[in-house]
């Protein structure tokens, strides 16, 4: 894999001037034809609708972050854990990924989460909850380009939504592969703001339309101490977050994910 520098904007604040450590970034991770032949494989579907932000699908488990009783987000029993099976998916796609190195095994990569971004969508800034998430996370990103947002999660959140100038911009490029390990994935919140304008390299902009269209396909490892939900959510199992880092640079900064608003809650 042929790393390189991303296209980056920095914040009027942001010290560091360069990336966080453990930021890894590939263009054209895939070829157009495989770019196509994965959006073929979407298009199989089905689509799932949780989220009035986007919509998602799972190949292995089934799980996303939320702090919302959901059971269709955190499934405890392990029928409704059971996402598409990884091998619906192109099989050079995860040998390429486990080529990277980012994850140890194949055991250790049990969830594909495919998100649909359309126009203006996005997704508040969040670090990965230690309790449920490993490591290493990777995101490929395909049809069109997006800036994802790098905050330190030390600093404080503006509720006036003043820009406090602390961040740096990612450009994520269709056919991109981005890795989150050591600082980036814990130090830091990421998230994807609904701007309307994409900054491109060489000064220019790309505008959000309302037919814009982003797909992302992110590799995690689940952890067996993430929240678990039973039936209509009143058998909640609560993780033990043996295993997760309590203690050090990486504990967790109290920053869970986005809080989404769910399709069946007001």
């Amino acid at each position: 894999v042929a790393w390189s520098a991303p296209s980056i904007v920095c914040g009027h604040s942001f010290k560091r001037g360069d990336v966080p450590q453990g930021l890894r970034y590939c263009t054209d991770f895939v070829s157009p034809a495989e770019e196509a032949e994965l959006l073929e494989v979407l298009a199989e579907g089905p689509w799932l609708h949780n989220l009035k932000s986007r919509a998602q699908q799972f190949f292995g488990l089934v799980y996303y972050h939320t702090s919302h009783d959901v059971v269709a987000l955190q499934p405890g029993s392990k029928e409704a854990q059971s996402g598409r099976p990884m091998s619906d998916l192109p099989p050079w796609l995860l040998q390429r990924v486990m080529e990277t190195g980012v994850f140890s095994s194949t055991e250790e990569l049990n969830q594909v989460a495919a998100n649909e971004y359309l126009g203006t969508a996005g997704i508040a800034a969040h670090v990965e909850d230690v309790t449920c998430f490993g490591p290493n996370l990777a995101t490929l990103s395909l049809l069109e380009p997006i800036e994802l947002t790098l905050t330190p999660a030390d600093q404080p959140l503006d509720a006036r939504g003043q820009d406090h100038g602390n961040w740096v911009k990612v450009l994520l490029e269709p056919r991109s592969f981005l890795v989150l390990q050591d600082d980036s994935r814990y130090a830091y919140r990421h998230g994807i703001r609904k701007s309307k304008l994409v900054s491109l390299p060489g000064g220019g902009k790309l505008r959000r339309n309302p037919d814009y269209r982003r797909v992302s396909l992110t590799f995690r490892e689940l952890l067996h101490t993430r929240r678990m939900l039973y039936g209509d959510g009143g058998g909640e199992l609560d993780p033990t977050a043996e295993g997760a880092p309590q203690s050090g640079p990486y504990a967790s900064p109290g920053v869970a994910e986005e809080r989404p608003v769910v399709a069946s809650l007001d």
